[in-house]
């Protein structure tokens, strides 16, 4: 598909119904407790967001990258100190959790445990 096919309204309109399928489970995950997943889904919901915002304002696919900061700069977005710290953290502590996640479901494979 070249660029004059592009239909950025289509793909904007895919990311944010991605994206607020994300936050619901997201807000499920919290009602839960379960704060990590609700993390992990909060962050995916916020990516695709602005997946959404790239498409609609670059008319092209955004990349595939699932860091928030780049993201963000990507779709030229005008980030403060506050912001900027903000998409940092919930990307490294999406980055963290998931990271102990894969390390502990290693080590339980690793002991026969599971």
């Amino acid at each position: 598909m070249g660029p004059e096919e592009f239909d950025a309204e289509a793909m904007a309109a895919y990311w944010r119904t991605e994206s607020e399928e994300a936050l619901t489970v997201a807000r499920h995950l919290v009602e839960k407790a379960d704060y990590s997943y609700a993390l992990f889904f909060g962050h995916l919901a916020v990516e695709k967001l602005l997946k959404a915002l790239y498409a609609q304002t670059r008319h092209a696919h955004a990349p595939p990258i699932h860091n928030l900061l780049r993201l963000a700069l990507a779709c030229e977005i005008p980030l403060d100190e506050t912001k900027t710290d903000a998409l940092l953290t919930i990307t490294t502590s999406m980055t963290r959790e998931t990271d102990d996640h894969s390390t502990k479901r290693l080590s339980k494979n690793a002991y026969g445990t599971l």
